[in-house]
């Protein structure tokens, strides 16, 4: 563990409360990951970090080989995305002497943000072998575009990724709102950072990917989406783009009025080579309540309970 005490706070007794709940809470991460944390740094820093390094020690046949997408192949996101603009937003508000009239989601979009950074992704990594994933990467630092032609790029078949539906946080996807604001347009065009993302699987089948997401759904407590597919590799890697014969796919399984169709041109020509006026892409806005599918999945009991049914369905 490596922690850094904010010097910057005004009593010592302050920092000592704040900093034993941090540790407390990474501590429980970590049990909840199967895991203990052993040894650590402390540094005096303006504001209070906490992170650390983790190792693991595993057996070859319990590798998920990580290039054997295919054209055709259903991908899954299992985390929406949003979580930069949703932090940002709200840290906005401090020091402003006034506020916006869509305060109130911001600060739904940013607890939303946390919870999903804080859950792990256990219960979506450790499925993978059961439901024979073709591959797999977290989405982070690069955003989903960046991991997606990373990811693209190992694949032993010549493969693209193309996503039709963004799975975003409520309130991260525009400024205002959908009819009248700005869109935003590092997200929407796949290249919005993300902090603790999910995972972006791929599966051969949709009976595959649905089996996948259901076991999440009974395991993890969380929702999971159908977001894209493997498709014959053109002048990019991965991009984003909605055609018609997904629209029927993306409306029978998610909720209509949470989808907003947008034209690309609106955002940015870049999200794919071929772009043209007629080419959209969807976006589901995702609440809490459609994210956290049981209560108090954050629980230790919860987790154990996450834990031993992992352990039976593993076996």
């Amino acid at each position: 563990m490596i922690m850094g005490v904010s010097d910057a706070m005004e009593s010592s007794a302050e920092r000592e409360s704040v900093m034993k709940l941090l540790m407390e809470g990474f501590c429980q991460g970590v049990r909840t990951a199967g895991s203990t944390v052993s040894g650590g740094q402390t540094i005096l820093n303006p504001s209070p970090i906490i992170g650390g390094v983790a190792s693991a020690v595993i057996d070859r046949e319990s590798l998920v080989r990580n290039d054997s997408i295919q054209d055709g192949d259903y991908l899954v996101l299992t985390k929406p995305l949003g979580t930069d603009m949703a932090v940002r937003r709200y840290t906005q508000l401090h020091g402003s002497t006034s506020m916006p009239e869509d305060i109130a989601e911001i600060r739904e979009a940013y607890d939303l943000a946390v919870r999903s950074m804080a859950h792990l992704n256990l219960a979506a990594g450790s499925l993978l072998r059961k439901h024979c994933s073709t591959g797999a990467t977290d989405i982070t630092g690069f955003g989903l575009l960046g991991h997606a032609e990373n990811l693209a790029s190992v694949q032993l078949t010549s493969v693209a990724l193309r996503f039709f539906v963004l799975p975003c946080i409520c309130g991260t996807t525009y400024r205002g709102t959908p009819t009248a604001g700005s869109w935003n347009v590092k997200l929407l065009s796949g290249r919005g950072v993300e902090t603790s993302g999910g995972l972006l699987a791929a599966f051969r089948t949709l009976k595959e990917a649905d089996a996948y997401i259901a076991d999440i759904r009974r395991i993890g407590g969380t929702e999971s989406w159908v977001v894209g597919r493997g498709v014959e590799k053109c002048d990019a890697l991965a991009l984003i783009k909605t055609l018609p014969g997904d629209e029927s796919l993306i409306h029978g399984r998610y909720n209509s009025s949470r989808i907003h169709t947008i034209a690309i041109e609106e955002i940015s020509t870049s999200t794919t080579p071929q772009a043209s006026k007629e080419d959209t892409i969807c976006v589901l806005e995702v609440s809490a309540s459609d994210l956290f599918l049981r209560e108090n999945i954050e629980s230790e009991e919860t987790c154990r309970y996450n834990q031993e049914e992992l352990a039976k369905r593993l076996m």
